[in-house]
């Protein structure tokens, strides 16, 4: 099913804006996205699981931060392998963002080329994503954005896709995420929309 959206590519520092719409693409490389199994094959650091009204689907989501007194930062990653096929070839990050209240804090959303032993060896996408620019979940205002990477260089055999929820200017910063995609997008699954 093909569904209409504004991608931002990153290719070292410069940042290429444009609209397409995905024709054939590959299933969700992402092990756990909707965290459904809780963090399995996360990792997470000043943060946990969130359930009731808070998840975007299902009944989990992950939190950033705690809800209460805390405006230290937050992360959450996983390190998924890619397929390994003919160049070139680009991946498409989808996920949903929601802060908890009135002022989540801001976002960094980045992924990684990664080679065999595990090491980063350059950016693929980054986003940053100022506060107010994040809906307020606790009212059912879920953000969602779609970052498309670079090409990987030739040795990169898996990405690290990376959520860093910055320290917050109030005691109240939460902020959910949920639904996370990372899928395969071939050259020919861009045509002008």
């Amino acid at each position: 099913m093909a569904s209409h959206f504004t991608a931002t590519a990153v290719n070292v520092g410069n940042v290429l804006a444009f609209a397409a719409r995905p024709t054939r693409c590959v299933g969700n490389l992402v092990v756990n996205g909707g965290f459904e199994a809780r963090l399995a094959n996360w990792t997470i650091c000043n943060g946990g699981i969130v359930r009731g009204r808070e998840p975007h689907a299902g009944r989990r989501a992950a939190g950033l931060g705690t809800r209460l007194r805390n405006r230290r930062r937050a992360s959450l990653e996983q390190d998924i392998p890619i397929p390994q096929e003919a160049f070139p070839q680009f991946f498409q990050l989808v996920f949903h963002v929601a802060g908890r209240w009135r002022s989540p804090a801001s976002v960094v959303v980045t992924v990684s080329w990664l080679d065999r032993e595990g090491r980063v060896l350059g950016t693929a996408a980054r986003a940053f994503i100022r506060r107010w620019a994040i809906g307020n979940g606790s009212r059912g205002a879920w953000t969602t954005y779609h970052l498309v990477t670079n090409q990987p260089p030739e040795e990169a055999v898996g990405a690290r896709v990376r959520f860093l929820k910055l320290r917050g200017r109030i005691r109240r910063n939460f902020l959910v995420v949920d639904d996370v995609v990372l899928s395969q997008v071939a050259t020919g699954c861009f045509v002008n929309g």
